[in-house]
């Protein structure tokens, strides 16, 4: 078993608009947190707490409803998640976020941002390929077996027109 503390996190987005009301965003986020192994099998005791980064690239899009200067939105982003723990080897999994949020435009090229995401990374548990009389198909499968929450602010800065 391994807990996962909070800690900061950093990052940064950026948005391209693909039709109106709707951006594709490829965001960075950055975790500074740490770990606690507790072995279940054999049962021992739990080890001191180390340093874990967490690195989420992720590309999604993001639904928005202008309402004058207030823009609520909603998003959804997938992508890839390196855990770095200290003294030990980095670990690559599937992660996707989902999050509501709203930007409040100070101007036509600066707002104040502040979202809601819930970060949850896919720990794969396997795959198949299956072959009958009707065809053949796949299958995979996993299990998010963490969920964290990240409640982060910026701002943003509108390039062009």
């Amino acid at each position: 078993r391994i807990d996962v503390t909070s800690g900061p996190i950093y990052g940064g987005s950026i948005a391209v608009p693909a039709r109106p009301g709707t951006n594709l965003e490829l965001t960075y986020m950055y975790h500074d947190g740490g770990m606690i192994w507790e072995p279940r099998v054999p049962p021992g005791p739990r080890e001191p707490e180390v340093g874990l980064g967490a690195h989420y690239i992720q590309v999604g899009g993001q639904q928005y409803l202008p309402n004058g200067n207030v823009h609520p939105y909603g998003s959804f982003t997938i992508g890839a998640v390196a855990f770095s723990p200290e003294n030990r080897s980095t670990v690559w999994e599937m992660a996707f976020t989902a999050g509501v949020g709203v930007k409040n435009y100070i101007n036509e090229k600066i707002a104040i941002r502040v979202d809601a995401r819930l970060v949850l990374p896919v720990f794969w548990g396997g795959w198949s390929i299956g072959c009958g009389p009707g065809g053949c198909g796949t299958g995979f499968g996993g299990t998010v077996g963490m969920w964290q929450g990240a409640f982060t602010g910026g701002i943003v800065y509108r390039l062009g027109q």
